[in-house]
């Protein structure tokens, strides 16, 4: 059985997609102002050994947005869901802003182990702090259509699904996208993702639990620097898996692979 519904969680209507078909259950956390549709591939799939569960963060795809969106909210969101469904997550795997959140579902034992790709992380901004903050807010939140051009051409390596053949079309719609919801967004991107002392005393903490966890990273991500990757696998001693020729969009670059690491785990 599949269910796409809406369910109340912390004062916001939450879209979700949730298969029930007995296997063990995979909830997908999707990145900064996406949806629960970035795992598209992955829901195709066919003879998969786990059922996938996935939501609309509050501002983001069909979910409502009542409540300031900043990273603890939607951390509460995450855990009020699983346990409102009273769901048994074998695995949590959060992508991008979503590997913030995947940290605080495993400190709260709501799962049993996460994979990061590509995910935020303490030391996104080690390299020219300024330009680095300046370049990836104007990414996240582009003011003009220039500039959502340039983030939606970072955002991958790989060229699928005439990607690059749609950039312009997809950069008016980004941008249209942006503006409607830049307000509701700047606390998350400004005092958040891109604010060293919340990097250092809100993130690094979930990192240093050393729950069991291991990451993707890209390897021409532009977004999430590898080194950083790298420093997290150094500084508590977790694996590392680097798919090549591939950039911040790990799920719609490296679909199969992700796959096949999920598979691994689930046989361990």
């Amino acid at each position: 059985m599949i269910v796409h519904s809406k369910i109340t969680v912390e004062n916001e209507d939450i879209f979700y997609f949730l298969e029930e078909t007995g296997k063990q259950k995979i909830l997908f956390l999707h990145g900064f102002n996406s949806s629960h549709n970035f795992i598209f591939q992955l829901k195709k799939k066919q003879n998969r050994n786990y059922d996938i569960v996935s939501f609309d963060f509050p501002g983001c795809g069909q979910s409502t947005n009542n409540n300031e969106i900043n990273v603890k909210n939607y951390q509460k969101i995450a855990a009020s869901f699983i346990k409102k469904l009273n769901l048994n997550i074998q695995i949590v795997i959060g992508h991008s802003l979503g590997g913030a959140i995947a940290l605080y579902i495993l400190s709260e034992n709501l799962a049993k182990k996460a994979i990061l790709v590509a995910p935020l992380n303490p030391f996104i901004l080690e390299k020219n702090l300024q330009s680095e903050a300046e370049k990836i807010g104007n990414w996240l939140l582009p003011q003009d259509i220039e500039s959502a051009k340039d983030s939606l051409e970072h955002l991958v390596f790989t060229d699928k699904f005439s990607y690059m053949k749609n950039l312009a079309k997809n950069a008016i719609n980004f941008f249209e996208n942006v503006t409607k919801k830049r307000e509701i967004f700047k606390k998350i991107v400004f005092e958040e993702i891109l604010n060293l002392e919340w990097l250092k005393t809100e993130l690094l903490p979930l990192y240093q639990q050393n729950n069991n966890y291991f990451l993707i990273a890209g390897v021409e991500d532009n977004f999430v620097p590898l080194e950083s990757l790298h420093k997290i696998s150094e500084n508590f001693d977790k694996n590392l898996i680097k798919f090549e020729q591939t950039g911040h969009a790990v799920f719609f670059e490296r679909s199969d692979e992700i796959n096949a690491e999920i598979e691994k785990i689930l046989e361990i």
